[in-house]
C-alpha cells in the first residue's frame, strides 16, 4: 500500500471551496493535471456516481463515489486487476479560511509497486490540483495551471513554481511571501516532465 496527500489553506469560506471541489466536471479548467473528466450518470455528485477520468500519462480509468460526507469530504474509488486506488477530497474550516486535504491511496496486492513506479507523478499532480483550486477560488475563476507555460507567478501561488518543476525549498518561501510577488521566471517544457513515472 502507498498513500499520497497534498494539503493547502484557501481565503475562502468552506462552503466555497466545496462548491467548486464538487463540480469534478470542470476541474480540467484550473488544472492541468486533468485533460477531461466526463460524469457517466445523471444526477449531482453522489454515492454511486460513475466518472470517467482522463489525465495527461495515464490511462482513461473509472471513478465511483463512495463516501460522502456533505460540505466536508467525498471520497471516491478506482478498481483494476490487483490495484484499488481511492482519492479522499476534503475542506475544513481553518484560521485564514479553509484547509483543503487531497489523499490518494494505492491498495492491492499491487498497490505498492504502482505507487513507488507512479510515486512522483501522483505527488506532482495532487500538487498542481491543490494550488489550481487555490487560484481558482482566490483568483475568481482563472483557468487551468499549465507548467509548461507559466511564466509569472504572484507571491500568494509563489507554491505553483514549486510544483511545476517537481520540487520545493521551503527555506525561500518566507522570503517570497515576504516580497509579495516572484519575478518572471521561465519554465521550459523539459522541466515538467513524468521521466521514469511514465507508463507509456
Amino acid at each position: 500500500m502507498r498513500q499520497f496527500s497534498r494539503e493547502i489553506d484557501i481565503a475562502a469560506p468552506p462552503q466555497r471551496v466545496w462548491e467548486v471541489m464538487c463540480e469534478v466536471e470542470r476541474w480540467s479548467e484550473w488544472t492541468s493535471s486533468i485533460t477531461s473528466i466526463e460524469k457517466l450518470d445523471s444526477g449531482p455528485l453522489c454515492i454511486g456516481a460513475r466518472y470517467r477520468i482522463r489525465q495527461p500519462r495515464l490511462p482513461a480509468t473509472e471513478w465511483t463515489v463512495t463516501e460522502i460526507d456533505p460540505r466536508k469530504s467525498f471520497v471516491w474509488t478506482a478498481r483494476r486487476p490487483g490495484v484499488v486506488t481511492t482519492g479522499r477530497h476534503s475542506v475544513a474550516a481553518a484560521d485564514q479560511g479553509s484547509r483543503v486535504t487531497l489523499t490518494l491511496h494505492y491498495g492491492g496486492r499491487l498497490g505498492g509497486l504502482i505507487g513507488r513506479k507512479f510515486g512522483k507523478l501522483t505527488d506532482r499532480y495532487l500538487a498542481l490540483e491543490a494550488v489550481g483550486l487555490k487560484v481558482r477560488i482566490e483568483g475568481q475563476g482563472a483557468t487551468a495551471l499549465d507548467p509548461k507555460r507559466l511564466t509569472f507567478v504572484p507571491g500568494p501561488y509563489v507554491d505553483v513554481v514549486f510544483v511545476a518543476t517537481g520540487q520545493r525549498w521551503p527555506w525561500l518561501e518566507p522570503l517570497l511571501r515576504r516580497l509579495g510577488y516572484l519575478m518572471a521566471w521561465r519554465i521550459r517544457r523539459r522541466e515538467f516532465r513524468a521521466g521514469d513515472d511514465d507508463p507509456r
